[in-house]
């Protein structure tokens, strides 16, 4: 989204936005997912595009399935998505706020994963779906948090 086409929906100067409030944004949308149960949300809402009101995609999907492996291609390509996101991020608001989007919904994923390894021990497999999933959990809210600090910096004028 343009900065004019920000300034429009949101009624300001994108740039003008506090560091702390964004930063506060950031934790917010991924901190449900942190605790023991975290929040699992019902799926991040793409951006829209400059031109219109139209969804840039559509990663909800009707049902992710809840056995490890229908689980773990959700983890996949809930991933992929962040990662094609991810350098536009650290310009665009509407792409960090979805990047952070795109982390709780991951950490929503590394939650119900480690619940069923919880219920398998024993179950070599489950366990490594589980240390996969916590890794791409941080690394998700570290993308997050990291758009968030990149645009701050931009709008208080640091490279």
């Amino acid at each position: 989204m343009t900065t004019a086409a920000v300034g429009r929906r949101t009624g300001r100067c994108p740039g003008r936005r506090s560091r702390g409030l964004l930063l506060a944004w950031a934790l917010a949308a991924v901190m449900p997912a942190c605790g023991p149960r975290g929040g699992v949300s019902s799926g991040p809402v793409a951006p829209t595009s400059a031109e219109s009101d139209e969804q840039v995609s559509e990663p909800r999907e009707p049902h992710e399935g809840e056995t490890a492996p229908e689980l773990a291609e959700r983890l996949r390509r809930l991933r992929t998505q962040q990662g094609e996101y991810l350098p536009a991020s650290a310009k665009d608001p509407d792409a960090c706020e979805y990047v952070c989007s795109l982390a709780t919904s991951i950490c929503g994923v590394k939650e119900k994963l480690c619940r069923l390894a919880d219920e398998r021990p024993a179950d070599e497999t489950y366990q490594q779906y589980c240390r996969e999933a916590k890794l791409a959990c941080k690394n998700a809210q570290d993308n997050c948090i990291g758009c968030v600090e990149a645009l701050e910096g931009r709008a208080s004028g640091s490279p």
